[in-house]
This record gives C-alpha cells, structure tokens and sequence, in this order.
C-alpha cells in the first residue's frame, strides 16, 4: 500500500479491444481469459423508465454511501493481505486465468470459502467455453445439421466432405461464411486451439488406417460427430428466450384530437432614433 499521496503511474502491460467487429470472445485463446457474468436486463419491455441520470442521480446516491463503501474495501484489501502472508505454491487451479484463479483460492481459503470459491471458478470456465461455442461458426453449423439430419451422426468423413456439406447449409447471401468454411478450417477446428470447444458439444471419433475407418481411396483419414446432449440444444431451439416487448406500432396508436392556438399580436414599434450634430451641444 502507498504511503504517501503521489500519484502512482505505471506502463500498460496488455491491452483488450471489445467491438461488435471484431469481439475476442469468439476465439478460445482470448475467450479462456476474460471473467463472464451474466446480468439481467434493465428494461423488462421497451417503455420501463429503468435508466437515471448518472450526474443527477447515480453519482449522488453513490456518494451517499461513500463512507460504507470505503470502509468495507479498506476491510477486504486487509483481509487480501494477511491471506498472501502463506505458501503460495500449494494453489493449483484448472482456471485458465492462473494468476487470478490462485489469487481468488488463497484469499478464499482464509476466509473459510475455498470450495465454493473452486465451484465457481469451474463454473466460469464453462461459461467461457459456451460462449465461445455460441459464436463458432463450425459449432452452430454442425449443431443444426445433425439436429436436422440425425442419420448423420456417426458417419464417417473426410474434412473436404464435411466442408462440401456444412456450405449447403449457410444462406447464400452470408458470403464471409461461406468462404470461411473449408477444408483447412475444419481441419483447424479439429487440430487446433478450438478442440478443447468442439469436445464439449461433441464425441468426435477419428477414422484411421488402423480401425480401418479411414477414407482408402484417397488415403486419409475421416471424423464423425454426435451431439453429446441433444435434448438440451432441441429444447433451446423450440423454447428460445423471451425478448422484451415489442414497442406499439404506429398504427395502434389512438389519434388524439390536436387543438392549436394561434393569437396574434401587434408588432412592436420600431425604436426612434435621435441624431444631434456636434455643433447642437
């Protein structure tokens, strides 16, 4: 802790961009290491008056409570210090954020709440990886096809037949897909950083010379997938999420009667000038 009131500068080590473009938590490098909450909504429909103005009103209720607020940290960063004062190196975390998932354990620990705190570490990691999966253009493309075509589980085939299949099934006009699914895409999908995402919607066999499940002719080898819990993605599909109210249309509006007064008035007499010559004074 500072003793002193200098202000403390130091040089960014990393740095994030979030943006509708290109948005990180679509790929499993960056999508292992960022923390996910999922938070309700503030508008249960479009007309709740749920938003207040931060200068006029959320910073001064803030304030309110500025003395708690400080308080209760000042009490945790005291608690944060004595926990670190152990052996550091008996923490192992399955977290993909070590640093942080040690940290939160050790501190957890002191305070009596080291299983909860492990619980929700794994809970996290599996948020990650179904938001990740969510976005994956090679997961919810197999995801509907094998919804749709249930004999095509378990089939044996190679990547350029899997690719050959999964095009059929993007919309024409959605072109930057439709060029990204190819061989070598897949073939990344199944080699790469995202195997860790495809095991968890999939069992994913791999056909080889030796249980002569391969492709022969061309002498490679074939994959098959099945859905590893249908029922929960069957019943997502036909129950989606209620959305909020749609706002009333235009035309459901009832008309009102508009009554406009005019009054008119004289204008103003213009202002008299008086013009005096030197010599007047």
């Amino acid at each position: 802790m500072y003793t002193t009131f200098d202000l403390a500068r130091r040089a960014l080590a990393r740095g994030m961009c979030l943006s509708t473009n290109l948005n990180p938590t679509q790929n499993a490098a960056t999508g292992s290491r960022q923390l996910m909450f999922s938070v309700a909504s503030r508008q249960a429909s479009y007309d709740d008056e749920a938003y207040a103005g931060q200068g006029m009103v959320i910073v001064p209720e803030l304030l309110k409570h500025r003395n708690d607020i400080w308080s209760e940290l000042v009490s945790d960063l005291v608690s944060v210090v004595e926990s670190m004062n152990c052996d550091r190196s008996q923490y192992r975390t399955g977290f993909r954020m070590a640093d942080f998932g040690t940290f939160m354990l050790i501190c957890a620990d002191n305070e009596g709440w080291y299983d909860e705190a492990k619980a929700m570490l794994k809970q996290m990691a599996g948020m990650q990886t179904a938001q990740v999966g969510e976005r994956n253009l090679f997961i919810r493309v197999l995801s509907e096809y094998l919804l749709a075509i249930k004999s095509a589980e378990g089939q044996y085939k190679t990547v350029r037949e899997w690719a050959a299949e999964l095009i059929d099934q993007i919309p024409g006009a959605d072109f930057d897909a439709r060029k990204k699914m190819n061989a070598n895409y897949i073939r990344y999908m199944l080699k790469g950083a995202e195997r860790v995402i495809l095991d968890t919607r999939f069992i994913v066999e791999e056909g080889t010379r030796e249980n002569g499940k391969w492709n022969s002719h061309l002498c490679v080898n074939t994959f098959a997938f099945t859905l590893k819990d249908r029922s929960a993605i069957d019943s997502a599909k036909v129950a989606p999420a209620v959305a909020p109210a749609a706002p009333p249309s235009i035309v459901d509006i009832p008309k009102a009667k508009v009554v406009v007064k005019v009054e008119l008035r004289k204008p103003a007499p213009a202002p008299k000038f008086v013009v005096k010559d030197a010599d007047d004074e």
